[in-house]
């Protein structure tokens, strides 16, 4: 909207655990886009570099930083420069914090630097969850504090996060022993590396998958899809389709079309059939449905 809201940090944004809805309070610090017209420039642990220095104002950009470190601490319940260096701090004054977050920040997991890992019994949280999650969301925190730490017109975008949670949540599988919750990995699966629970270790297989544009949502008698995947409006609240099986077959499952628009079926022959709202479309391997605007392939 061209505003820049100059203080993302745990006291102003909050989220409902049980449906993921969000809450921004104390908007007295919105302003316009690099417009130096308010006296809050950010918290602590929270500013982009640039406003720790104080070489550049409030921003988009800088607002894009400060989402990234928030994002850091929700996932890694850790901030994504406090490692080794933090840790050998003796007294944490403003020249200490200014050198930590401004002058030399480091990265935790800074492929090409190391001097900053995470110290074990100290940085914990940082170390286990870091391994938790898929490539695709670790790549995204790599470019947020590497490239993203010196050149802020290239920190990751709002675009790039949604997109990144949305298969997220498609890509969860559970454990057979244990019942965790495990996270798909494509990168695993393009090395050929079994996936394996990350609380008790043991194997996790994964099931098929319907691949639609850059999502990815496994076939799970509890999937559904949302308008997100159909038509890519970011909204992953409206459900647009519901994995059912047979109740005279259980064997045979489906997708059941919850818009009000109709599908298209495609075949592997090409042969074609009309899914209207309420019917269901079976799940086979192959098999491709056009929604319209966008085309799901079941794989």
């Amino acid at each position: 909207m061209g505003y820049s809201y100059r203080d993302i940090s745990f006291g102003n944004l909050f989220f409902n655990p049980d449906t993921g809805d969000v809450l921004i309070c104390d908007n007295d610090n919105v302003s316009v886009n690099s417009q130096d017209d308010s006296a809050v420039y950010g918290t602590p642990r929270f500013m982009a570099p640039e406003i720790v220095l104080g070489t550049a104002k409030p921003s988009r950009n800088t607002d894009l930083y400060s989402l990234a470190v928030l994002l850091f601490y929700m996932f890694m319940l850790n901030h994504p420069l406090e490692g080794k260096l933090e840790a050998d701090i003796k007294c944490m004054d403003i020249h200490a914090m200014n050198l930590l977050y401004g002058k030399r920040p480091i990265f935790i997991f800074d492929p090409d630097d190391k001097s900053n890992r995470p110290v074990k019994g100290y940085h914990d949280n940082a170390i286990i969850y870091w391994d938790i999650y898929p490539q695709s969301l670790r790549d995204l925190f790599t470019e947020s504090f590497t490239v993203g730490l010196r050149q802020p017109n290239r920190r990751v975008t709002e675009k790039q996060w949604l997109d990144t949670f949305a298969n997220l949540m498609g890509g969860i599988v559970v454990c057979p022993s244990c019942g965790s919750e495990v996270f798909f990995d494509e990168q695993k699966e393009m090395m050929s590396v079994a996936h394996t629970c990350w609380r008790c270790q043991g194997p996790v297989k994964i099931p098929a998958s319907f691949v639609i544009g850059r999502s990815r949502v496994l076939i799970t008698s509890q999937t559904k899809l949302y308008s997100y995947h159909l038509f890519g409006d970011n909204d992953m609240s409206k459900i647009a389709g519901v994995v059912v099986q047979n109740p005279n077959n259980p064997n045979l499952w489906g997708i059941r079309n919850e818009t009000s628009e109709n599908w298209t079926y495609v075949k592997p022959d090409g042969t074609q059939t009309t899914v209207p709202p309420g019917k269901t479309a079976a799940i086979a391997r192959d098999v491709k449905i056009n929604f319209g605007q966008r085309i799901g392939e079941f794989r």
